[in-house]
Order: structure tokens, then sequence, then C-alpha cells
């Protein structure tokens, strides 16, 4: 009997421990997902769900009449709490900052119009549709959410925006 007990102990250790060990390697995967999803129904994070059609308001424009943009992929990004896009955006020139910040708020005002209930944005910008493939942005990276970057059930359930930022980082020159 007490052989029985001490095996089923070390059965019951070796299962929690196997459950716990999954919880934590699958917790360390990185926000950023950069599987394409197009505007439409929400799936699991791992299924790709097409890069396109995307809504005509966010696929293409130009700000100061002269640096058009187009939005080449929209991907949703994993997490548990908040409805998290990321757009990959090319522009037909390279922008300096503030016209990064120009066109990254009508961009997001764009969006936000569009869809309320997304709690967070990234959008990378780049001046060569052949670089989304290869690199991460070559112009810059541009996020917004809260202004600590925690979006609780709270925020994201009650869309309380009145602390968010656009935080914007530019890419390196090299």
């Amino acid at each position: 009997m007490p052989k029985t007990k001490l095996i089923l102990i070390i059965a019951i250790v070796i299962i929690c421990f196997g459950v716990g060990f999954y919880f934590v390697s699958s917790s360390q995967k990185p926000w950023f997902s950069s599987e394409p999803v197009s505007s439409g129904q929400e799936t699991s994070s791992e299924e790709k769900i097409g890069e396109g059609p995307l809504p005509p308001e966010i696929l293409d424009g130009e700000i100061d009449g002269e640096i058009r943009y187009s939005t080449i992929v929209q991907y949703r990004i994993a997490d548990p709490v908040a409805k998290k896009r990321g757009y990959d955006i090319l522009v037909t020139k390279k922008i300096e900052r503030e016209e990064v910040d120009t066109l990254a708020r009508k961009i997001i005002s764009k969006i936000n119009e569009k869809d309320s209930d997304i709690d967070s944005i990234l959008l990378l910008f780049y001046t060569n549709k052949d670089f989304i493939k290869t690199q991460n942005y070559d112009i810059a990276q541009v996020i917004w959410q809260p202004e600590d970057g925690i979006i609780t059930s709270e925020i994201a359930e009650k869309n309380l925006r009145s602390n968010y930022e656009i935080f914007i980082e530019m890419a390196a020159e090299g």
C-alpha cells in the first residue's frame, strides 16, 4: 500500500511539473507575432488569417500631398487580455520623426474609427516592400498603447484611452 501511494505521489508531481513547464515556456513567446491577418473575424494567435483585403480607409493615403503610404500587411498580436494589431506600412520616401508622428496619428485615428475595441497598435514603416521580410523596419516603429505599456482587463473592456500615448522609435542610420 505505501508503495502505491509513493508511485501515485511521484506521478502527480511529474504531471504538475510538466504542466507548469508548459505554461512557463509558452508565456516566454514574444508579444509580437508576425502572422499576417486581415480585418474581420478573430482566430487563434497561431492561425494565419491572410494579407487582405484591408479596409480601404487604411489601405493607402497621403500626408501633405507628397508622402504616400500603403498598408502592406495587417496582423494580430497575441495577447490574452487585449486586442492588439500590427501593420506593415510602405512609404514612398524616407521620412523624418515629425512626419512619422503625423502619419502615425492619422493611421491610428483611422484604425480606431473602424474598430474602437483595438487596445494596442504597432506600426512598422518601410521604404521598400522587400525589407518587410528581411528586417524589422527601415524608417520607424510606432506603438500606440497606455503610457506604462500595461493593458489591464478593465482598460480593454471599457476602452479607457485617457493614458494612451504614441511611442516612436526611429531606425538607426547605417
